[in-house]
């Protein structure tokens, strides 16, 4: 082997072995375990945080902030959904949920949900497997503000459901028009006091223990996009 590719292969593998077992963290953000390979996350996501990402060996699970999932697949919902694994992203997952380490899933990473017929015993069963995943404390999201409290970037101004624009309701309504399976979690973890009503997209679904919830609280659920 040449000797210049042999010393880059040398000091890859030691800068994999330090990010590993848990060097310090960098400036500039938390310290997150991706479970993916590098280059699955898209901008901003890789200027949120210090990512470190599943390339072999076992990682330390010790001082990190969070865990951030890329996608999920059905093999990987099922088995984490039952505290168990089938692969390394399930089996971190587990493990560091385990530990009490938060956990994120990326709603882009749950898009093969979308094809999920409504209804259907097959869909209702990841619908199911994916409540309980969010009910051992993983959250669904699609920016890193949801995760970290950064600020979010400006939006454009979009087309909304029935016509209407997508501009920010007022105090007390929680806009989750665009999440296709709204849970109770996704409810806990945004709906505070004086949250009154949800708006939601006309073809959502809603879970039966989110339901339970919001008639306890008092929120109307407002389908497209309300009066």
């Amino acid at each position: 082997m040449d000797q210049s590719k042999l010393i880059d292969q040398v000091l890859r593998e030691v800068m994999r072995r330090l990010s590993l077992e848990g060097s310090a963290v960098p400036s500039g953000g938390p310290k997150v375990l991706v479970l993916g390979e590098p280059g699955c996350l898209a901008s901003p996501w890789d200027e949120a945080f210090v990512p470190l990402f599943l390339e072999g060996g076992e990682p330390c699970l010790h001082g990190l902030e969070a865990l951030v999932v890329p996608r999920l697949d059905q093999c990987q919902l099922v088995a984490s959904s039952l505290g168990m694994w089938c692969d390394p992203v399930s089996r971190w997952l587990v493990e560091g949920l385990s530990m009490g380490i938060k956990a994120y899933v990326l709603r882009e990473g749950l898009k093969w949900m979308d094809q999920l017929r409504p209804g259907s015993p097959l869909g209702n069963h990841y619908r199911e497997c994916l409540d309980r995943l969010c009910a051992f404390g993983v959250r669904v999201v699609s920016s890193p503000a949801e995760c970290f409290a950064l600020p979010e970037r400006a939006e454009r101004v979009e087309e909304a459901p029935d016509g209407c624009v997508g501009a920010p309701f007022g105090e007390g309504v929680l806009d989750l028009r665009g999440v296709r399976l709204v849970s109770e979690r996704e409810v806990k973890d945004r709906c505070f006091d004086g949250c009154r009503e949800v708006r939601v997209d006309p073809k959502a679904i809603i879970t039966p223990l989110c339901m339970d919830l919001l008639r306890i609280r008092g929120i109307s659920v407002i389908r497209g996009c309300g009066g």
